[in-house]
């Protein structure tokens, strides 16, 4: 690591960073941009979608006033407080068994067992993964947990940091199993959605202080490391262009599409999007060599992300990027577009080729999608409030039925998280999904702009919202939770953004 620090490329790297952030910053383009920003920032605090903005949510706050969330918060409370009252009972016991001291212990530190079992989503190649594996490994953690609430009532199931729409959106996900038109072929999707119903409450619940979360996001950035490494290697190695992936006739010179860990290039491509902007906000908290560690992973994400050859996932991580500015530094937009608009021209050909092909109607995967499009719209006007059902399977099933879809190629899935929801729960459905979103990006974002917390906070909360943002914005062209272990990944950043927005709460009180 010394000599990385002390070489001369660095050296000149550094230096060159440095004078180019000194012109700037002393050129009348800084200025007037600065000013601008100011403007613009003044007139944002001031503009509805501003007041809106920073203002409280008055659903959430009539949600938690409702009958509904006491009665459920009391379910969800009444194993916690029966093991409570257990252990009060015969406290003595209880103090003097090992296996209850250990499980105690280990509860407490759940927060340890969450960072491995994303390192282990992170790093199980396909070939060996089971879905099964992510049930059981959610399952121990919720057996842990309520262990460690025999103890302390501090270990609960608080629906407050979740809010409303979540919870809504877990309700239609049952809803939607209910009334599916086949329902043996939803249990497993309702599995993979109960899978991460469970990871988002214990996310929520179990980590408790910043030394916590970072642990957990220094071992998603550890994760992202080892399959970019690993990518790197199969390119090195070699990989046979799949033609059901590249449509070789418009994308010809493109070599085989890295796909590391996720057997498809497409998901890899989602989860570096997600986790990416990580990177770059625990290399600029940390302190010391760990910096490099931050960065480097950074640069080799990259590296990866570009032999996926995911055009989506590249244009997703550039609005990433592009929202990183615009809560933290909005007065470095326009130096950021003017980077990625110098650096097309240094692309490598065959990168350069494949987003000029996304202009390409000829190119199949285009061509094609707008049938799935079609299709998956009509599948939804068909069945408009409650979907055909939950799941992949049911979907298909039913397009195949009505006969709707046109292509040659197989219906996979919608290739699009809003069309594929709405088609399996209906309008009900995409609003509470949606509103999910917005409104755990609105509480980040709330967080950023009201400037309560401390620089870490913001820049952890920043780097969330941005890659939850651009992997949404990958969703409108393509579909993330094609693999359930990337849909689990999807909801445990989306936990960690509830986690860092509760634990700013708890500092400021």
């Amino acid at each position: 690591m010394d000599l990385v620090k002390n070489s001369l490329f660095c050296s000149l790297v550094i230096r060159g960073w440095i004078i180019i952030l000194a012109i700037w910053r002393e050129s009348y383009c800084a200025f007037i941009l600065a000013r601008l920003c100011s403007a613009l920032r003044k007139l944002w605090i001031n503009s509805l979608s501003g007041k809106i903005i920073s203002r409280d949510s008055r659903i959430d706050r009539l949600w938690k006033e409702s009958g509904t969330y006491r009665l459920l918060s009391a379910v969800l409370d009444f194993i916690p407080s029966l093991l409570h009252r257990i252990y009060s009972r015969f406290r003595d016991i209880c103090e003097g068994s090992a296996v209850f001291r250990a499980a105690n212990y280990c509860g407490e530190r759940s927060f340890i067992l969450i960072s491995w079992v994303l390192l282990m989503l992170l790093v199980t190649p396909q070939d060996y993964w089971n879905n099964i594996y992510s049930l059981l490994a959610v399952m121990f953690l919720l057996a842990l947990f309520l262990a460690a609430s025999m103890g302390s009532r501090n270990y609960r199931f608080n629906l407050d940091s979740v809010g409303f729409f979540p919870v809504a959106f877990g309700a239609m996900v049952f809803i939607a199993f209910l009334t599916s038109s086949y329902r043996s072929a939803s249990f497993r999707f309702l599995l993979f959605h109960i899978t991460c119903m469970l990871a988002v409450l214990l996310c929520v619940n179990s980590i408790k202080k910043l030394s916590q979360l970072r642990r957990v996001l220094g071992f998603a950035v550890l994760g992202v490391l080892v399959s970019s490494v690993y990518g790197m290697i199969q390119r090195a190695m070699g990989i046979e262009v799949d033609e059901l992936l590249v449509d070789i006739t418009v994308n010809q010179g493109i070599p085989g599409r890295v796909f590391s860990f996720f057997e498809n290039p497409n998901s890899f491509a989602m989860v570096l999007v997600m986790l990416l902007p990580l990177c770059i906000a625990m290399a600029l908290t940390s302190r010391g060599k760990i910096k490099f560690f931050y960065a480097g992973t950074l640069l080799l994400g990259v590296i990866a992300l570009l032999m996926t050859y995911s055009r989506g996932a590249w244009a997703s991580f550039a609005f990433s990027i592009f929202v990183l500015f615009l809560v933290l530094w909005p007065k470095f937009i326009p130096l950021f577009i003017a980077c990625c608009i110098l650096a097309l021209p240094v692309l490598p050909q065959s990168i350069f080729n494949r987003i000029m092909s996304s202009f390409n109607f000829a190119d199949s995967s285009i061509s094609t999608r707008m049938h799935i499009y079609k299709a998956s719209w009509s599948l939804f006007t068909q069945n408009p409030l409650w979907g055909v059902g939950l799941g992949n399977d049911v979907v298909k099933i039913r397009i195949t039925e009505a006969g709707v879809y046109k292509a040659q190629a197989i219906f996979v899935h919608a290739h699009s998280i809003y069309l594929q929801v709405a088609a399996e729960m209906g309008i009900f459905g995409i609003i509470a999904f949606v509103g999910s979103m917005v409104s755990g990006i609105k509480s980040g974002v709330k967080v950023i702009t009201g400037r309560r917390s401390d620089l870490e906070f913001r820049l952890i909360i920043g780097a969330l919202v941005a890659g939850l943002s651009g992997v949404l914005l990958n969703g409108i062209v393509d579909y993330p939770w094609s693999y359930p272990r990337v849909m689990l990944i999807f909801w445990v950043v989306f936990a960690l953004l509830l986690s860092c927005v509760k634990l700013t709460g708890a500092e400021a009180e």
